[in-house]
């Protein structure tokens, strides 16, 4: 059934007709109606301006997310391609060691070394110190080319003349060229230099006769502090590192260094443990093991050597960028904020008082019929009661809410005693 009216005159008598499709305003005693009728073109004005805000929330949280992520991604891609020109150059300065080391050994076959007491005498002569030194001029990566005994003694040494009389550290290439025959080259762990006191990076190459006898070692050693000089070179913040490792993650050299932690092994960083077991380059985000920063890490292994080049910067300097424009980008989402909801309030304000001017011509225009009148919706609800039905039937502010329903209205008149007829068969008379 259509919404309708229903209209009470002086006399008692009745009538309907069809109620208007937007009853926007009722009389000033029926104010829960003015809200849920007369404002609606508010409610919706502000439901979209609330829309609209949580849309712009929503675009910056996703732009301020999209953007974060992209400079982390970009920030990999550099790490990236740096670790990769670093590693080539320190793959070529160790093969330089390697070349070197190759023509000892042929020079020695060429010579007819053969035995343990040939290679002391011959290879400790003055030519053959003027001859590593030669070769070790023009490279200045490479600190000295040593020559040493089966017993970690030194035989000759590029460095200086006479040869000092001092013995490799216990953790020398000897003993472990000694203990597996099989090996013929070996990257040391770091040691302090006993000439120089200074970490050196050992890279030895087995010496052996024609027979097969291990007649003693050849070794190229890196000056561990020449490396952090040209890492330092490259870093371009503060909390930049880069650092090489031996590939069971035994740091060599770090810039910034650090040095208790030369020498120390990391095998259960991210780097070590998920990453080089499956690929020889790769980048990953951790807490650095060394200074408890969260880090971007670009690792790569180098082409000929069980040697990683690490190099790292902090995901604090990488988002400082981006940390700026966020600022820029939430300043401006704020702004457009509070334009729509200064322009929602100003709207809402507008259609409010327009709504009210029309609310008080209405009420005015209702409680001065002559007549009385009730409206009521299609389920027979009270929509509107003015004040000269009220009077006329003595009917309270209970009976006139909006939402009483006809027959409660028909029932207390019947109690009052000014009802036309039963209810029941006014109603199946009337809403038939």
């Amino acid at each position: 059934m259509s919404d309708s009216a229903a209209q009470l005159d002086a006399t008692g008598s009745h009538r309907t007709r069809p109620a208007p499709e937007e009853p926007g305003h009722v009389a000033d005693e029926s104010k829960a109606a003015n809200t849920a009728w007369g404002f609606q073109p508010v409610r919706l004005i502000i439901i979209c301006g609330i829309v609209l805000v949580g849309a712009v929330i929503a675009a910056t949280v996703g732009l301020l997310s999209d953007l974060r992520n992209r400079e982390l991604i970009h920030s990999e891609r550099d790490l990236t391609r740096l670790s990769l020109v670093i590693a080539e150059e320190i793959d070529r300065n160790f093969q330089s060691i390697e070349l070197i080391q190759t023509a000892v050994i042929d020079r020695m076959q060429a010579s007819g070394i053969a035995s343990v007491e040939e290679y002391k005498q011959r290879m400790s002569s003055y030519d053959i110190h003027l001859d590593l030194e030669h070769r070790i001029s023009a490279l200045p990566h490479i600190n000295a080319i040593v020559l040493t005994d089966t017993e970690g003694k030194l035989i000759n040494f590029s460095r200086s003349w006479p040869v000092p009389d001092v013995k490799i550290p216990d953790n020398d290439s000897s003993k472990t060229f000694k203990s597996d025959p099989r090996l013929t080259f070996l990257v040391g762990e770091p040691v302090r230099s006993p000439v120089t006191g200074r970490w050196i990076i050992p890279i030895s190459r087995k010496i052996t006769s024609p027979n097969g006898e291990f007649l003693g070692v050849v070794t190229g050693v890196i000056d561990a502090q020449k490396l952090e000089q040209s890492f330092e070179a490259i870093t371009t913040t503060p909390d930049d590192s880069i650092a090489l490792f031996r590939l069971d993650g035994t740091l060599f050299a770090r810039y910034p260094h650090l040095e208790p932690a030369i020498g120390q092994s990391f095998p259960n960083a991210q780097v070590f443990a998920t990453l080089l077991p499956q690929s020889n380059f790769g980048t990953v985000r951790e807490i650095g093991p060394i200074d408890g920063k969260e880090r971007l890490i670009a690792a790569r292994v180098l082409s000929h050597y069980p040697i990683v080049l690490v190099n790292t910067t902090t995901v604090a300097d990488v988002l400082a960028n981006w940390r700026r424009g966020t600022t820029t980008i939430v300043a401006v989402a704020l702004m457009t904020g509070l334009v729509i909801g200064g322009t929602v309030a100003f709207g809402a304000w507008l259609v409010g008082g327009k709504l009210r001017e029309q609310n008080l011509q209405w009420n005015t225009a209702l409680n001065n019929m002559s007549q009385g009148l009730c409206m009521f919706d299609a389920t027979q609800r009270l929509i509107v009661c003015n004040k000269r039905y009220a009077d006329l039937y003595g009917v309270n502010n209970e009976q006139t809410k909006p939402g009483t329903t006809l027959r409660a209205i028909l029932e207390h008149r019947v109690a009052s005693g000014n009802a036309p007829e039963d209810p029941e068969n006014y109603i199946k008379t009337k809403y038939r």
